[in-house]
């Protein structure tokens, strides 16, 4: 007969990740579970995780098994939260997925207000552009920007996303371009790859349009890009949700704003639609609420077009001479 302590310690190894995540959820010693992993791996005669010194996978008898047992045990778990008169205190570790700058679409105070209504909920955030294996990381539910692949996720949308231009006063106040076939001549942010130029294909007035751009800045994430803007170094297309603050503090001037990339959308994934534990459930519907109650995608045009302006008909630019004088030039546009 199979030892139902020994399934639930499995169920929640699949969900933890790892033996040392369990380990200390639970005050047990990794060893101790390890050795009741495996005994109930010889109850059954076949092998549940494949093991090395630094991944624990499920193999594919482990994955079915896990199908097979997970909400049975969140069901008699949450009957003995009912007995101890615990129904209303959700708990567990939520590991989640996101982009780097996943805090700056979704401000930290919404974890800390989540996180005071729920106090048995712990997180553990796995930030990075580039895509998981929810299953294979142990990921809860995960955050995701632009056009996703098809998978067997349960994927849902958010928003739409879009990319605009932007770039610092201080960098439009030495060159502003005027049309799009001018951002061939001007320093441009992109992402990493081996090629010197990139192409920029976005939509304007009057259609698609294609632009080649010197990339005079590389980084493979989108807040490098930036910063790197923010101080100055060249012109970006950014995602609309990441530039708002900068946009709003000056720090940063949308650049021919009647033009844009559209990106797909802003996404949450869940691994699979069985047996989403009641934590991870709980946070998603905060997470969608929140969203969809503030706009953190969307941009003022006319703000936008404003701040613009202002920068076209300011002051001309100070530039120190070699003698240590000031003397005035007028700033340059693009013929």
């Amino acid at each position: 007969m199979l030892d139902i302590s020994q399934i639930a310690l499995f169920v929640h190894v699949v969900r933890g990740g790892s033996f040392a995540e369990v380990s200390r959820g639970f005050d047990i010693p990794p060893n101790t579970i390890s050795r009741r992993i495996a005994s109930l791996e010889d109850a059954l005669g076949t092998r549940l995780f494949q093991r090395s010194t630094r991944k624990l996978t499920l193999t594919t008898a482990g994955r079915a098994f896990y199908e097979e047992v997970a909400d049975p045990i969140e069901t008699l778990e949450h009957a003995g939260q009912a007995v101890l008169g615990e129904e209303n205190a959700i708990s567990g570790l939520i590991r989640i997925a996101a982009p780097v700058d996943f805090f700056d679409l979704f401000p930290i105070t919404w974890i800390r207000e989540f996180m005071r209504a729920n106090p048995k909920i712990q997180f553990d955030f796995v930030l990075g552009d580039a895509a998981v294996d929810l299953i294979a990381q142990g990921v809860d539910i995960a955050f995701r920007a632009g056009v996703l692949p098809d998978s067997s996720y349960v994927i849902r949308k958010i928003s739409d996303a879009c990319a605009v231009l932007v770039a610092s006063p201080e960098l439009l106040n030495d060159v502003s371009p005027k049309a799009i076939s001018d951002l061939k001549e001007m320093p441009c942010i992109v992402g990493s790859g081996k090629q010197v130029r990139s192409t920029w294909r976005m939509q304007g007035p009057s259609g698609t349009h294609e632009v080649t751009v010197r990339a005079c800045f590389k980084a493979d994430s989108s807040l490098a890009q930036l910063r790197a803007c923010v101080a100055g170094i060249g012109i970006a297309l950014l995602p609309s949700g990441l530039v708002r603050g900068a946009l709003s503090r000056g720090e940063l001037i949308r650049v021919l704003p009647e033009y844009r990339l559209h990106a797909g959308g802003f996404y949450v994934v869940l691994p699979t639609r069985r047996h989403v534990p009641a934590a991870v459930r709980h946070f998603m519907q905060f997470a969608i609420e929140r969203f969809e109650n503030e706009d953190r995608f969307g941009l003022d045009d006319s703000e936008s077009a404003r701040r613009l302006r202002g920068v076209d008909k300011g002051p001309s630019v100070r530039r120190r001479s070699s003698s240590g004088a000031t003397r005035r030039r007028p700033k340059r546009t693009m013929a």
